[in-house]
């Protein structure tokens, strides 16, 4: 959930100081992944056609929670619930996983600094990432935003977690601009880290702007998609999925 005007005030002033997290050596060992090494996407793509249990987990914030507009809860179909769904179907495969690990109003540096108890914790084998819609709220450089994503990525990487990065969901409020200049960053560090990137942000956009559905039904509250529309990123995300070869 996005932050309030209030609140962001205040965050921007307290956050502008933080540095990179870090992280002590008993944290990076909460699970030993020495053994195990990190697969690229289509290697788990071949283990999902073989009927190999394969585990993800969706970290983000509360669109990946599935926030749900006007009753400030939960939808009953959250994207990662779908994207599972999808996924089982198209590969005939029960044995695919997928966690959600949405948080409501988080950022990228929040996300940075959580990673060792939120997504390792659950041994996966992909980390599908999806931050920046609460960083642009809070008026985060893209210096900053990368410095935090970039982090993020070594720190799964580190653990030998393979990672898929989703640009920002659009919203239809002027940090829509910084939205979509994130989706620049996270090109660049998914091409320096060698990990991949998605653009969901502009596959979503030219699937809102090609609709005749009101941008008020699908963005009630500007930011957040409509209960029936989350599975248009579990959708985007599975036809991204049937392209890897």
């Amino acid at each position: 959930m996005v932050e309030t005007p209030a609140k962001i005030e205040v965050l921007v002033d307290s956050i502008t100081a933080i540095n990179t997290p870090s992280f002590s050596k008993e944290d990076s060992l909460i699970i030993n992944y020495l053994s195990r090494k990190m697969m690229d996407l289509a290697t788990l793509k071949e283990k999902m056609k073989a009927g190999e249990p394969v585990k993800i987990v969706c970290y983000g914030n509360s669109i990946t929670y599935g926030f749900q507009v006007n009753a400030r809860g939960q939808v009953d179909k959250p994207y990662p619930q779908e994207l599972e769904r999808m996924l089982r179907k198209q590969y005939a495969n029960e044995g695919i996983v997928v966690v959600n690990e949405g948080h409501n109003g988080w950022r990228s540096d929040q996300a940075a600094q959580q990673v060792g108890y939120t997504v390792i914790p659950h041994n996966p084998h992909l980390a599908i990432v999806m931050f920046g819609i609460n960083d642009a709220y809070s008026k985060f450089t893209l210096a900053f935003y990368k410095r935090q994503i970039t982090y993020l990525v070594k720190y799964l990487k580190k653990n030998k977690i393979s990672v898929l990065l989703l640009s920002p969901t659009p919203i239809s409020t002027p940090q829509n601009t910084l939205v979509g200049e994130y989706s620049e960053v996270l090109s660049v560090v998914a091409e320096e880290q060698a990990v991949a990137f998605f653009d969901l942000h502009q596959q979503m956009q030219k699937r809102i702007e090609g609709s005749e559905i009101p941008i008020e039904e699908i963005l009630p509250d500007e930011v957040h998609l409509g209960a029936a529309y989350y599975k248009w990123i579990a959708e985007a995300v599975t036809n991204y999925w049937r392209r890897i070869k």
